[in-house]
């Protein structure tokens, strides 16, 4: 849930997409503008019960033209457009190659998720303006959601912890039963989004986590794991669990396309986390799926065609989740992709997903979940144009490293950004203002259309190539430093850059090189590590293996350009505290105030290693490996007719040549500041 830091060195973040389309525009309905504060860019589109801005669907295109749509931060909204080709290129700033013969990932789809909170809020509207916020999204006229997320039973976004067996003991699941939640706040409207898309909605169900009696922890929020071994009982009552949840939907006429194995495996795992979760591994999930739920869904006639995707988690660790579970010849059989969160998208390069896409070409990757708001600023931003580019960024990232799709968070919420019943608040690409019957269409909305509005479900993306002063968003991450030492006045006062050590198994020490490099003049310095804050919470006495973590990782942070490393806390008791909210840790030092004593932890003496022999102003100098030691270092074509969609972040206009290298054509456009175009023509 990171907020997208941006490079200064990056002017244009596109992708070319090709697909074929249904045509040109009909008579669209404008955006009723609302402007928030005092910044006159911070603009919303109001509808209600009577008015709604539209998108009409497409007829044709001109011959020898082509059709764009802008959308920008000073208030444009798929504004359309028409440029001819021309024979020659023109001489412009960018540049960029469109080669349809070069065909990449085929596209699943683009969507949101329906949550309790967004039934919730669909269900505060009258019904005639509920219906046009349900258009907005799915129909002909919106921006034509294909691709929808359903939790199984409740989440943080729910206003309570409820499951579908709150009966302990029933193994047998014969007291499973539907929620009123279900009912009330999810059938309905997936009803209604499935008529609306002619019956062209592709649903995946995810689960937060199993019936608390399940659980070693007794609950279903906070982490904990199923009770037993992999494929005991009780992992095959919850895949029992599973096929009731199915069952039950299908009863009222929905079917569904696919399902996550699990929301967030990795965050299970920490004890105390305050919503529903659920702990796996990669190797647990591997088992599970072999040994007891991908044969109990395939020998059902209403799952056995399911596309069932592990992980469903940020990038941290996908790669080598990935290799566990496909690599098994007996679990992959049962498995048909990969799900992946965005909430840590600027932290850990999109190359991560090429690697996946190379080594396992027959699996497909979708980006499962996305919010803004959720760490930064939290709660809405109303009429925010930077989470709109955020949004618009990250997709193009994804599509270019062989993601097959995109899937928002909550399809609306209210102006705190709820229900929640843990109250964490988020931003939503639509926010409902129950009390006047009305909603506002966030920017995050319009960049969300540019693309499911114009990319067919089984588009093929193609190759693009950028030439000119743009750079890819791909593998281009910035460093929270940077953009205070690019600052001629604030870099004098600045001195160095601080970091932590809490992702440093996720994020390649290469950015602290980079970092050096580009500030030379600056130091770095690690400024706070511990263990025991994630994984086996609290303090693990004479542990070998956390003081090899401690000096692994300053030989990493030395070796690019650290200057010094700090621990956190000096010592602790033997809880791993005291901490005033639990958080409990483990420290070089444990005290046992009782006995008049302290025991020096392992991790005492591997930070001894360097604080005893390494002196202040000491110089590394280069050292290097031998051996077998490893450092651990967007276009489519569908049917003849091309789609492209083009971000630019600055507050400048841009002159761009697009060159379809298949046809030999080119067009000249101009992009204007801070804006999303979508470009479409036909091959001819």
């Amino acid at each position: 849930m990171a907020a997208l830091l941006f490079s200064s060195r990056l002017t244009i973040l596109w992708t070319a997409l090709l697909f074929t389309l249904l045509g040109l525009l009909q008579a669209d309905r404008p955006c009723a503008r609302k402007i928030y504060g005092s910044n006159p860019k911070n603009i919303v589109c109001v509808c209600n019960a009577t008015y709604c801005d539209e998108i009409q669907g497409i007829t044709y295109i001109p011959s020898g033209g082509a059709v764009v749509y802008v959308s920008s931060e000073s208030g444009k909204r798929f504004q359309k457009s028409v440029v001819s080709f021309r024979e020659t290129a023109a001489i412009s700033t960018v540049r960029i190659e469109v080669d349809a013969r070069r065909k990449h990932q085929s596209i699943i789809g683009f969507g949101g998720s329906f949550t309790d909170a967004a039934g919730i809020n669909m269900a505060a509207l009258r019904p005639e303006t509920r219906q046009t916020l349900l258009e907005s999204y799915f129909s002909k006229n919106g921006i034509e959601y294909n691709l929808a997320r359903v939790p199984i039973a409740s989440t943080d976004f729910s206003t309570r912890e409820y499951s579908y067996s709150e009966v302990p003991g029933d193994m047998k699941m014969s007291q499973f039963s539907l929620a009123p939640e279900d009912f009330k706040y999810k059938i309905p409207y997936i009803l209604s989004a499935m008529d609306l898309t002619g019956g062209n909605l592709r649903l995946y169900a995810s689960p937060w986590s199993a019936p608390g009696w399940m659980k070693t922890n007794g609950r279903m929020k906070g982490g904990g794991p199923l009770k037993g071994d992999v494929n005991g009982e009780y992992y095959q009552a919850y895949a029992k669990y599973f096929i009731r949840f199915f069952e039950e939907y299908a009863r009222y006429g929905i079917r569904f396309w696919g399902m996550t194995l699990q929301n967030e495996p990795i965050v299970g795992g920490i004890p105390y986390f305050p919503w529903q979760s659920m702990h796996y591994t990669a190797e647990m999930q591997r088992d599970f799926m072999k040994g007891t739920l991908g044969p109990m869904l395939k020998r059902n006639r209403l799952t056995k065609d399911l596309k069932v995707m592990v992980y469903d988690e940020s990038r941290t660790l996908l790669l080598s989740w990935a290799d566990t579970v496909y690599n098994d010849p007996e679990a992959t059989k049962y498995i048909d992709g990969i799900g992946v969160h965005w909430y840590l998208d600027t932290a850990i390069p999109a190359t991560v997903l090429t690697s996946v896409h190379e080594r396992h070409p027959e699996k497909f990757i979708l980006a499962t979940e996305a919010c803004t708001g959720a760490f930064v600023q939290r709660g809405p931003l109303m009429g925010d144009w930077g989470r709109a580019q955020e949004y618009a960024v990250d997709i193009i990232e994804d599509l270019n490293h062989f993601v097959a799709g995109w899937t928002d968070w909550n399809l609306c919420l209210d102006e705190r950004g709820g229900p929640n019943w843990v109250d964490n608040f988020v931003d939503s690409p639509i926010i409902v203002n129950a009390k006047r019957d009305e909603f506002y269409k966030q920017p995050m909305f319009y960049a969300m259309g540019h693309f499911s509005k114009f990319i067919k479900k089984d588009a093929v993306r193609v190759e693009t190539r950028v030439i000119g002063t743009a750079d890819i968003i791909a593998t281009s991450v910035n460093y929270q430093g940077i953009l205070v030492y690019n600052d001629p006045e604030a870099t004098k006062y600045i001195d160095g850059i601080g970091v932590h050590w809490y992702l440093d198994t996720a994020i390649p020490a290469t950015v602290l090189t980079n970092v050096h490099e580009k500030h030379p003049e600056k130091f770095i310095l690690a400024t706070e590590a511990c263990t025991g804050a994630f994984v086996q919470r609290g303090p693990l006495m004479g542990d070998w293996g956390r003081a090899q973590e401690y000096a692994v990782d300053i030989i990493e942070d030395l070796n690019h350009f650290v200057a010094g490393w700090t621990d956190w806390n000096l010592c602790l008791d033997e809880r791993g505290g005291p901490n005033w909210v639990n958080n409990f840790v483990d420290s070089p030092i444990i005290v046992n105030a009782k006995r008049d004593e302290f025991y020096k932890q392992p991790m005492f003496y591997a930070m001894g290693h360097f604080s005893k022999f390494i002196k202040k102003d000491a110089i590394r100098v280069e050292t290097r490996v031998i051996g077998t030691a490893d450092i651990i270092t967007t276009s489519v074509t569908y049917q003849g007719r091309r789609t492209m969609v083009l971000v630019n972040k600055y507050n400048t206009p841009h002159f761009v040549t697009v060159d379809d290298l298949e046809t030999g054509r080119h067009l000249r456009l101009t992009v204007d500041p801070r804006s999303i175009a979508t470009v479409l023509w036909d091959r001819q």
